[in-house]
Order: C-alpha cells, then sequence, then structure tokens
C-alpha cells in the first residue's frame, strides 16, 4: 500500500474513532512510521489532510448507498419491490438511526458539510460518481415495466442523488432529526410518481 494512503487511512480511523478535531499530525506519522516531514510532502497542512480524508469516506460511504439501490433495483419483481429499493435512502440518512447506532455517517457528513472544500468536492462529484450505474438500473426496472418508460432513467438517477444529497444537509442540521419523516413523506410521493400508471 501506498504510504500516502497509508496516512489517509491512519487519518480516517482517528476521525471515526477520536473526531476530526483531535486529528494530530505527529501521531498520524508515529502510527505509520515515518516523519512529519515526509507527511507534509503528501499534504499541505493538517486542514489538507483531514479534508483529503472525509472526501474518501465520504466517497466510500455514498458509494455503499447507491450500491444497495443498485442490487434492489436488480432483483426487483414488482411495484413493493421498487418501493423498498428507493425506502434505502431515508433508512439511510434517517438521523435518528445515526444517534442510535452511533453511526459514522451522521459525523461524517456533518464534518464535510462544515468544510467547503469536501463540500465542493462532493458536490463535484455528485453526477459523476455512480451515475452510469444507478441509470443502468433504473433502465432496467424501465425493461420490467416498473418504472415509468416516459422518462429517461439518466435523469430519475440524477434527481435521486440530488434529492439525497439535499435531504442529507439539511437533515444533518435539524437537531431533533425531524426533517427525516418529512423527506420520507417525499420520498414516497417520488416513487408514487414514477411508478407505471403514474403518468
Amino acid at each position: 500500500m501506498a504510504l500516502k494512503q497509508k496516512i489517509l487511512d491512519a487519518t480516517i480511523t482517528c476521525i471515526i474513532n477520536s473526531g476530526a478535531e483531535n486529528v494530530r499530525v505527529a501521531e498520524i506519522a508515529r502510527d505509520v512510521c515515518c516523519a512529519t516531514s515526509v507527511l507534509y510532502h503528501y499534504f499541505e497542512s493538517r486542514d489538507d489532510l483531514i479534508d483529503e480524508a472525509l472526501i474518501q469516506l465520504m466517497s466510500e460511504y455514498s458509494t455503499g448507498l447507491w450500491r444497495q439501490i443498485i442490487e434492489q433495483a436488480e432483483t426487483a419483481k414488482s411495484p413493493d419491490d421498487v418501493r423498498r429499493c428507493f425506502q434505502i435512502i431515508p433508512d439511510t440518512i434517517d438521523l435518528e438511526v445515526f444517534r442510535r447506532e452511533r453511526s459514522v455517517g451522521v459525523m461524517v457528513v456533518g464534518l464535510a458539510t462544515t468544510r467547503a472544500r469536501v463540500r465542493e468536492e462532493m458536490a463535484a462529484q455528485l453526477e459523476a460518481r455512480a451515475q452510469i450505474p444507478l441509470t443502468d438500473a433504473f433502465r432496467k426496472l424501465q425493461e420490467k415495466n416498473l418504472l415509468r418508460s416516459d422518462i429517461e432513467p439518466s435523469a430519475i438517477a440524477l434527481a435521486v442523488r440530488m434529492t439525497t444529497y439535499a435531504h442529507t444537509l439539511e437533515d444533518i442540521g435539524s437537531p431533533d432529526g425531524a426533517l427525516s419523516e418529512v423527506w420520507r413523506d417525499f420520498y414516497t410521493l417520488i416513487i408514487d410518481t414514477l411508478l407505471p400508471g403514474a403518468a
């Protein structure tokens, strides 16, 4: 494994276990058995290191969410299966679930949305990352007559990704997680609009 990735992995572990505010460059360097000066060869500053670690962690987190949706879409055989496919999104982003399970997700998303570089990078990845697999998944649902065929599948994929991104940002900013139910109702509305016969 390349040294830069080892440094990122050690930083991610520290963020998960102790929070970004407790990332110490000297400790990360010690964990990967390198001099602090070597670490600064790869990263301009402590903030740069934390930002890159968060970008990687957020990318892995969001890719896992899309993979779940794609896998569910592959095996869908009925409108109820399609509903379950889309329900993965609010279930995953539900703030109360995050709190109850002490999920890494809520902490990572919360940190990412307060750091400008991470926020910009995740926005840039919004359309590109997993866009094609999602589009293919929705096209397959159309071929099975489980989604309306008069809507371009790439448009469905982009709308789902953008809605999910907005949901994540807004729900994390809600102190009591009250927006989760609002978003859950919103996803239900989207699903019902996309099912055959809704046109």
